[in-house]
């Protein structure tokens, strides 16, 4: 097919499509004010698509998940946890199926459905009723909750969505070794009479119509603790945000001490994410320790992201503009102060997965560039500009949710030597990726300090093996805090700072293992606890490490 997208509803919050049989008509829902309505949507002869037709609209009633039979002569379809079938000629329901709840339909030939329905129990389970005769069935050894049920176009395999401990994950099984336990007495078949589609005129509830208004949704609800690494320093805080109820104002913020100072740092931003492209601004105090002082900055950002999603790669393109005062802090010595004021731009790719089970992003890749361009005309203290290059693979390999992880980064400054910008290409702190120019932006090399490896432009290559050692899933008594699996990585880093010529005789590696556990602390906030040891090339010494966070 060529893998192309194009969009076929606009403005109708459509969502779970169907292909009729013969390819010429799409049954979905679309959004109304009050209820999830039944509709077709019916492609031409070139392929291009009619404006939705409404097949069933009832106020405050919900479809869900339709499904065409094989023959394209009706439709399966939840309706408020309750499956009917409806006839899309007549447009009405012509029959409707009486018991416990009921979700997620799926058509075994022309006579029979598989379907999610709890029948009494706790969780849902996967049942095939017979049409003609009401007999049902109920499949066994599936766990706790079974549901979305489809059988193969062959007949032979049935794949089904199954809980477990790490959550909803999709199964499958062969169909012939299913187990079927029959139900004397759990659904009926209903017919209801002269039953048809309100009038198009009449469909619409009387629902008052107000000028919507963020305030009422947008007071933030929650706190949650925060734990991080930045600099060899261990930071604790808080942090909250909100959105409102329709998505389109959305803030965070956050501060954290450490007991190297006082003051915290702290940090706040804004996203208006109404329109393409999405709106942000930032502004932020941090402050690092460096060589003996420090370095305090204090940064204000602004700007927009356009992101282009697609199933299997996403992209994104930053337009921005920078505020930023570094101040160097050392006691004795003349305070620094350098200003800048520039334009930056990024772009980033990425095909990068992660699954249910997975201990890091398990296949793909992605790349991100990001570049700074600073003028003394625009209030900086000189000409200069940067730019930072991250590229990362990830792929698969024994045992099961075994990766081996590839990074390979670069940064480069230039210009006056009051702004340009200095890199770092060691530490041991965590890299999520992104958009950064900071000074920490690529640096990487286990075991050696944030500021033991620093220039104007600076390289690192991070090679991970990374497995699963236990999982855990278990949490004590009513503490807020779950231990989810604990694994391991084995690792290579190589990496080089340098201000004239690189010469790469003057690289320094470091070789190593870390001990990584998963958890989860006050019932939501996901946490990676990282330790490690890593023998450094340019010392001849081992040195150990701890970090919040996955390394990348």
């Amino acid at each position: 097919m060529g893998g192309g997208v194009r969009r076929l509803t606009r403005g109708a919050r459509a969502a779970s499509p169907d292909v009729s049989p013969d390819g010429a008509t799409i049954v979905c829902t679309i959004q109304e004010a009050d209820r999830r309505t039944l509709a077709l949507v019916r492609l031409n002869a070139d392929g291009q698509p009619s404006p939705p037709d409404v097949l069933i609209s009832e106020p405050g009633v919900h479809f869900a998940s339709p499904r065409w039979s094989p023959d394209g002569r009706r439709i399966a379809v939840e309706r408020n946890r309750t499956i009917v079938i409806v006839d899309p000629a007549a447009k009405r329901v012509e029959r409707t199926i009486v018991g416990s709840r009921q979700i997620t339909p799926a058509w075994v030939g022309n006579d029979a459905l598989l379907f999610a329905s709890d029948n009494g129990r706790r969780g849902f389970q996967i049942h095939r009723l017979d049409l003609s005769t009401s007999a049902a069935q109920v499949l066994d050894e599936t766990g706790p909750d079974a549901r979305s049920p489809e059988l193969s176009p062959d007949g032979r395999t049935l794949y089904f969505v199954g809980y477990t401990a790490g959550g909803f994950d999709l199964f499958s099984m062969p169909a012939d070794r299913a187990t079927w336990i029959d139900l004397p007495v759990a659904f009926r078949i209903a017919t209801p009479s002269g039953f048809d589609a309100p009038p198009m005129e009449t469909q619409s509830a009387s629902i008052p119509s107000n000028t919507y208004s963020p305030w009422r949704t947008i007071a933030p609800r929650f706190w949650t603790p925060t734990v991080a690494t930045d600099s060899e320093e261990l930071f604790l805080g808080a942090a909250t945000g909100s959105a409102d109820a329709l998505g389109r104002h959305a803030y965070a913020a956050q501060a954290a001490w450490t007991t190297a100072r006082a003051r915290p740092d702290w940090q706040a931003a804004y996203v208006y994410d109404r329109w393409w492209p999405t709106i942000f601004a930032s502004v932020s105090d941090d402050t690092d320790p460096w060589r003996g002082a420090e370095i305090r900055t204090r940064e204000g950002n602004a700007g927009m992201l356009l992101p282009f999603r697609r199933i299997r790669r996403s992209q994104s393109i930053l337009a921005a503009l920078h505020a930023s005062t570094d101040e160097l802090i050392c006691g004795p010595c003349v305070p620094e102060t350098v200003t800048r004021r520039a334009a930056r731009a990024g772009w980033r790719v990425s095909s990068a997965r992660a699954y249910g089970y997975s201990i890091s992003l398990e296949d793909g890749w992605s790349a991100t560039t990001t570049a700074e361009f600073t003028r003394e005309a625009w209030g900086s203290t000189g000409d200069g500009g940067a730019m930072t290059f991250d590229v990362r693979g990830y792929l698969p390999v024994r045992p099961r949710h075994a990766v081996l992880a590839v990074r390979g980064a670069a940064a480069s400054t230039w210009g006056s030597d009051d702004v340009r910008r200095i890199y770092s290409a060691s530490g041991s702190a965590a890299q999520p990726g992104g958009f950064r120019l900071s000074s920490d932006a690529i640096g990487l090399i286990r075991g050696v300090e944030d500021d033991g490896i620093f220039g104007p432009h600076a390289a690192v290559v991070n090679v991970d093996y990374r497995a699963p050692l236990l999982r855990v899933d278990r949490g004590w008594g009513t503490l807020p805090f779950f231990a989810r699996v604990l694994h391991g990585a084995v690792f290579a880093d190589v990496g080089h700072a340098w201000n004239g010529r690189f010469r790469a005789a003057d690289a320094t590696a470091s070789l190593g293992a870390e001990l990584s556990l998963d958890t989860v602390i006050g019932f939501h906030f996901p946490l990676t606890m990282t330790a490690g040891a890593a023998w450094v090339s340019h010392d001849r010494g081992f040195s150990a490490f701890g970090r919040i966070g996955r390394a990348f």
